[in-house]
């Protein structure tokens, strides 16, 4: 077996189809995959397209020569793509036939293998696949056809995908229908455009016999550029025309011969590209670059390196960094706090000259020394695409964005910052517009790279007070107006975010904010029943609060009714009343805040099996409730049932079957949660009453809308599935009885520690049920 398998693409014609085979199966054998067309393609219905996939994805690629092969164009081809993306080529020279052709132009520098018989060739084909050296492959340069201004980028990293896209994209199936519309590579300032269109222009140039050219339109001189492409092209010479009339020479020149590929690199100005495009059925290929969005072009959104790819680049202009581990931890590091970012990493590299990669990594993080220097360098790129954007009110929604923590951020949370959310909404789709920031995983979410996000700062100043201040308001907005149940995917999705707003409301002593944000993010980490993490913060803003930081007897009494909801949770019924106690010890409490205390303490009553005091204390809850509101209040219905539960544990089942039937009929379509609730109750209710098919409908309706609105692997999923398990027993359906306890196990696990007393009730129930 081979230290590391290979993946082997091999290419033949179907005349030599049985050696092809003897070869496929010799290698597989030795613990290599080879992929085939005969076994890959059957249904293929882009042949070309799958090819040049499974050329890139393989390791190297194996020519067996024929006669015959030199004959198909499709052997050429798959060569030829092989090549331009810089696999390793194997050539075999089948052993069957006397006289062989002669090997391509750019095929004749690799050493064929050839052999006396088959069991010599297969071993010389293993050797070579297994010799380390073959991925290290360097084919000559052809430039014959290249007229670019630009060397050969020797530190060129990884994008191996996009170039596998570009080549099909602009070449097209078997070369027969090389485009004529424009391909645009777009991406942010710095991120690799036009190192890409150089290395793709020094790989494919041998496609293009009739010569690869390059424009710089980074000015906006692009009749100037063309006159001077006119010049190059032999079609005049400058005595003879105005620049105009030697411009639109070129273009005419270009929209006839389809063996061009023009590059046109950093165009700002997308409207000059309505003029000078060459056009038309037989005009050459075109490839852009751009930081713009190009509307009704085909678009390859260049992101940024993958970590190995960055590291990659990193180590190969400081080689040194390889020869320690602290070293490395720190180059990896440096990787992850330059966002993966080509330029900013080379810039890194540069420095690393200097200094040693932990060193740097200091600087970095406190944004000293030379980091600041690369950072500058990033700015002044940034400054391109930023004065682009024409709104006047920008400086209002992109300083914000300076202080968001998450790769993904809520659109909503920036539109609606201030006063009109339509300008909100322009100023994002410039920002997107002109590459400073992207839409993320739906079009709803941003993504703001690190370097933008450090320019952000940089342009607003580090530490600007009114920029933090209206960061925290709009996060202190968003989690407020976001505070139910049902959107608790919306508000973990933008942990971060709250908790670096915590964080700066506490730092900077925005007092209120700091309260409400607390209090409001507690409650979604107790729906997603994380309580040592909701106790931290609460525990956290009770010490404020006892050392004076805070004199609000509101504050006081939410942050303590919030602490014993957090015990109440966690089973710590004697910490949970300690807070119910500090809430009652407050003489002036309000009679619509004492229905909170009746009712945390009617349900501690009720864990502790003390049911007639839980019925008291609910009931004493309710009179203060409807003494202040209707029938159909929401918190007069949480009481109520709560009562119904109480009876339902007094086995009186009528008397709480009603009560939630009455309740289910008050609460609209809108209130999912709790219509869930009542329902999961009804259930228990008819179980007991031994009508186990209405039982089954009931829970099966709950769990319907708490996978809506949880997804499907909640621990409130288990506790309702818990219960569909009991109805499923009396209906006999044991197999589903079984996956579904499975299922309970492992949502429980995830969620609670071995120690919960719902992973003890899930194994209790398997045991019963292997009984």
């Amino acid at each position: 077996m081979p230290d590391k398998s290979k993946k082997i693409f091999i290419s033949y014609g179907s005349k030599d189809h049985a050696y092809a085979k003897k070869i496929e199966d010799f290698l597989n054998k030795k613990g290599h995959k080879v992929w085939r067309d005969e076994n890959k393609l059957s249904n293929a219905i882009l042949w070309n397209q799958d090819i040049v996939e499974a050329i890139n994805q393989n390791d190297c690629a194996l020519l067996l020569w024929s006669s015959y092969a030199e004959t198909r164009e499709t052997i050429r081809q798959e060569i030829m793509t092989a090549r331009a993306l810089q696999k390793p080529i194997v050539i075999v020279l089948v052993p069957y036939e006397d006289h062989l052709p002669e090997l391509p132009n750019v095929l004749r520098t690799i050493q064929a293998i050839r052999g006396k018989n088959d069991n010599q060739i297969l071993e010389k084909i293993l050797d070579r696949i297994n010799d380390d050296q073959l991925k290290k492959v360097q084919y000559p340069l052809l430039t014959e056809n290249l007229h670019i201004p630009n060397f050969r980028n020797e530190f060129f990293i990884g994008r191996e995908n996009e170039l596998s896209k570009l080549f099909f994209d602009l070449w097209g199936p078997l070369g027969k229908s090389s485009r004529n519309a424009p391909m645009v590579i777009r991406g942010m300032a710095g991120i690799g455009k036009t190192e890409l269109a150089n290395e793709l222009a020094y790989r494919i140039n041998i496609f293009y016999p009739g010569g690869v050219y390059w424009i710089d339109a980074s000015g906006n001189h692009l009749e100037a550029k063309f006159a001077e492409l006119a010049i190059e092209l032999n079609l005049v010479t400058l005595e003879q025309a105005e620049h105009k009339l030697l411009a639109k020479q070129a273009i005419n020149y270009l929209s006839k011969h389809n063996d061009i590929l023009l590059i046109i690199d950093d165009i700002r100005n997308p409207d000059l590209l309505k003029d000078w495009l060459p056009k038309g059925a037989r005009a050459c290929t075109t490839l852009i670059t751009t930081r713009e969005f190009l509307f009704g072009y085909q678009t390859i959104e260049l992101d940024i390196l993958d970590e190995k790819s960055a590291f990659d680049l990193l180590v190969k202009h400081r080689r040194t960094i390889n020869d320690k581990d602290d070293e490395i931890a720190a180059a990896k590091e440096i990787c992850k706090l330059g966002g993966y970012h080509p330029k900013m990493l080379i810039g890194c590299a540069q420095e690393l000259r200097t200094i040693t990669a932990q060193d740097y990594l200091a600087n970095m993080q406190n944004k000293t020394g030379a980091s600041t220097r690369t950072q500058d360098i990033m700015n002044v790129s940034f400054d391109i695409s930023y004065e682009r954007v024409e709104s006047s009110e920008k400086n209002d929604y992109f300083f914000l964005l300076g202080h968001f923590n998450t790769i993904e951020v809520d659109k909503e949370m920036i539109i609606y910052a201030c006063d009109s959310p339509s300008v909100g909404m322009t100023v994002i789709q410039q920002l997107h517009d002109h590459t400073l920031i992207s839409f993320g995983t739906s079009d709803q979410l941003i993504h703001v790279h690190p370097l933008v996000k450090d320019y952000s700062l940089f342009k607003q100043g580090y530490d600007n007070k009114d920029v933090i201040k209206r960061y925290i308001k709009v996060i202190e907005s968003y989690v407020n107006k976001y505070a139910d149940e049902q959107y608790i995917q919306k508000i973990l999705s933008q942990a971060v975010n709250i908790e670096h707003a915590i964080e700066l409301a506490k730092q900077n002593n925005i007092l209120e904010s700091y309260f409400n944000i607390v209090i409001y993010y507690c409650k979604h980490l107790g729906y997603q029943n994380k309580f040592d993490e909701a106790l931290k913060y609460l525990l956290d803003l009770k010490k404020f609060i006892e050392q004076g930081e805070i004199r609000n007897k509101d504050i006081l009494m939410n942050t303590y009714l919030e602490l014993a909801n957090v015990y109440y949770h966690k089973y710590e019924f004697k910490f949970s009343k300690k807070y119910y106690q500090k809430i009652y010890d407050i003489k002036t409490l309000p009679e619509p805040e004492k229905s909170d205390l009746y009712y945390g303490l009617g349900r501690i009553e009720f864990k502790e099996g003390n049911h007639d005091k839980a019925i008291q204390m609910f009931e004493k809850a309710k009179t203060i409730l409807l003494d202040n509101c209707a029938e159909s209040n929401p918190d007069v219905l949480k009481v109520e049932h709560a009562i119904a539960l109480v009876e339902y544990e007094q086995n009186k089942f009528d008397d709480s079957l009603y009560r939630l039937e009455k309740i289910f009929a008050l609460y609209d379509e809108s209130q999912r949660l709790e219509r869930a609730k009542i329902l999961i109750n009804i259930c228990n209710g008819y179980r007991r009453q031994a009508n186990f098919e209405l039982a089954f409908d009931k829970i099966n309706d709950a769990i319907s809308i708490l996978e809506k609105i949880y997804g499907s692997d909640h621990a409130i999923i288990a506790d309702a599935l818990e219960i569909k398990i009991k109805v499923l027993y009396h209906l006999s359906k044991f197999e589903e009885h079984l996956r579904l306890l499975n299922r309970i196990l492992d949502i429980r696990q995830k969620a609670h520690t071995e120690t919960h007393p719902a992973i003890g009730r899930t194994k209790y129930d398997f045991g019963n049920y292997y009984l």
